[in-house]
C-alpha cells in the first residue's frame, strides 16, 4: 500500500490534512470522500530524492508546452505523446510519459498531475479538474500558465525594487557597526570625557551604549518570529493562538492582508473563468489563505451562500476587499459577469500593488541615502572634532 497526503473540508466545514493508507489514489481519494471529507488536493508522498525529479521548473514548462499545444489544436493525449516523443528534445520528456502512461491506465488528469509534481497547488489540481470535466481544458491550461507567469512578473518585480535599497542599507549598517565597534573604543581612550565633548562625539558615544540593545532585540524579534512559525506548523493547537497574533501585529497583520485580497481576487478570477464554480472556487480560496483567522473568514463566507445568502452580500461581510472592489462584485453578481469582473479587478489591483511598490521605493532610496549621508558627516566629525580639540590644547 501507498501512503497518500491530503487536504479537504470536513463534514462541518473545517479545513482537514493528513496521511491515508491506499493502494492508489483513486481509492484514497473515494474512501475519503465516503467519510464525508471532500478531498481538494491528494498527492502520494514521496522521499527527499523524489522532490528534486519534478520541481516547479519542470512543472511550469509542461504546462506552458501543453498551452500552446492545446491552443494549436491538438488533444491532450497527442499533446504529450508529442512532448513525449523521440523528436522531442524537451528535458520533461520523462515527465511527460508519465503523465501520459497515467492517462492510459485510466488516471483522471488533474491526478496524474499531483502524482507527477508534489508542490502542485490545489488550485491548479482543480482548474485542470474543472476543464477536463466541461472539456475546456485549453483555457484550464492557459490560466494556469498565466497565473505562474504573473507570479513570476510579479516576484521579479518585487526582488528587482527591493535590491538596490537593500544593498545600501547593509553597506550602511555595516560602516556604522565597524565604526561603533573599533573606531568608537579607541577615540573614546584619547577623548577627556570631563571637558565639553563636541556634540556628533556625544551622538557617537550614545549610539555606541544603546547599538548592543538595539541589536539583541532584533535578534530576540527575528528568533521569536522563526520560532512561532515552527511552532504554526508542528502543533496545530496553537497555530490559531499564533495566527491572532500575526494579526495583532501591524507590519506583519499588513502583509497578510495584501497576501490574502491578492489570492483572492487571482483565484476567483481565474477559477470561474476556467469553469469552477463558486462554491468550488471559495473552497480553493479558503486554503490558500495565508491565516486560520482569515481561512475561517472564508469558510464563514461559504457557509453563508449555502444557506441562500447571495455571493455578494456574503463575501462583503469577510472585510477583505475594499467597498469598489464589493460594488463592481455586486454588479457582476447581477449582471452574471462575475468572471469579468473579477479579472478586471484582480488587474487593477496588480497596477495599483506595482504603483504602490514603486512609490515606496522611490521614498525609501532617497531617505536611505539622505540618512546614510548624514551618518557619514556624523562619524566623521565626532571622530575629527575631538582630534582637532585636542590639537589645539596642545599647541595651545
Amino acid at each position: 500500500m501507498k501512503t497518500f497526503y491530503y487536504y479537504g473540508i470536513d463534514a462541518d466545514g473545517n479545513s482537514i490534512n493528513g496521511n491515508f493508507l491506499a493502494f492508489n489514489k483513486t481509492e484514497a481519494e473515494n474512501k475519503l470522500n465516503k467519510r464525508g471529507i471532500i478531498v481538494q488536493s491528494i498527492r502520494q508522498k514521496r522521499s527527499f530524492i523524489d522532490f528534486f525529479k519534478s520541481n516547479q521548473r519542470s512543472f511550469e514548462e509542461i504546462i506552458n508546452d501543453l498551452s500552446k499545444l492545446l491552443a494549436s489544436g491538438l488533444p491532450i493525449t497527442e499533446s504529450l505523446e508529442f512532448l513525449s516523443s523521440n523528436k522531442n528534445r524537451n528535458r520533461n520528456k520523462d515527465i511527460a510519459i508519465n503523465i501520459l502512461n497515467n492517462l492510459k491506465d485510466g488516471t483522471n488528469l488533474n491526478n496524474a498531475f499531483a502524482d507527477q509534481f508534489i508542490n502542485i497547488s490545489s488550485f491548479h489540481i482543480a482548474l485542470i479538474k474543472a476543464g477536463e470535466k466541461s472539456g475546456r481544458l485549453e483555457e484550464s491550461f492557459k490560466s494556469i500558465a498565466k497565473m505562474i507567469d504573473e507570479n513570476k512578473i510579479k516576484r521579479y518585480e518585487i526582488i528587482s525594487s527591493l535590491s538596490y535599497p537593500a544593498i545600501l542599507l547593509i553597506v550602511m549598517l555595516s560602516l556604522i557597526y565597524f565604526i561603533l565597534e573599533y573606531a568608537l573604543p579607541r577615540m573614546i581612550e584619547t577623548v577627556d570625557l570631563s571637558k565639553n565633548i563636541p556634540l556628533p562625539t556625544q551622538f557617537l558615544i550614545y549610539s555606541g551604549e544603546i547599538l548592543p540593545s538595539i541589536i539583541i532585540f532584533i535578534f530576540y524579534f527575528i528568533f521569536f518570529l522563526l520560532l512561532s512559525i515552527v511552532l504554526r506548523n508542528r502543533f496545530k493547537n496553537l497555530s490559531k493562538l499564533i495566527d491572532k497574533l500575526y494579526i495583532l501585529t501591524p507590519i506583519i497583520n499588513n502583509l497578510l492582508m495584501i497576501t490574502a485580497r491578492r489570492r483572492l481576487l487571482q483565484i476567483y478570477a481565474h477559477g470561474l473563468k476556467g469553469g469552477l464554480s463558486i462554491l468550488e472556487t471559495s473552497m480553493i480560496v479558503s486554503l490558500s489563505m495565508p491565516n486560520q483567522i482569515l481561512r475561517e473568514k472564508i469558510l464563514s463566507m461559504i457557509k453563508s451562500i449555502e444557506e441562500g445568502v447571495n455571493f455578494s452580500t456574503s463575501i462583503e461581510k469577510i472585510n477583505i476587499l475594499s467597498k469598489a472592489e464589493i460594488a463592481s462584485i455586486k454588479i457582476g453578481d447581477e449582471t452574471d459577469t462575475l468572471s469579468k469582473n473579477f479579472k478586471l479587478i484582480c488587474d487593477q489591483f496588480e497596477k495599483s500593488l506595482s504603483i504602490t511598490l514603486k512609490t515606496v521605493i522611490k521614498i525609501v532610496e532617497p531617505l536611505i541615502i539622505i540618512t546614510f549621508g548624514l551618518m557619514v558627516l556624523m562619524l566623521a566629525l565626532g571622530i575629527i572634532l575631538p582630534v582637532m580639540n585636542a590639537a589645539n590644547m596642545v599647541n595651545f
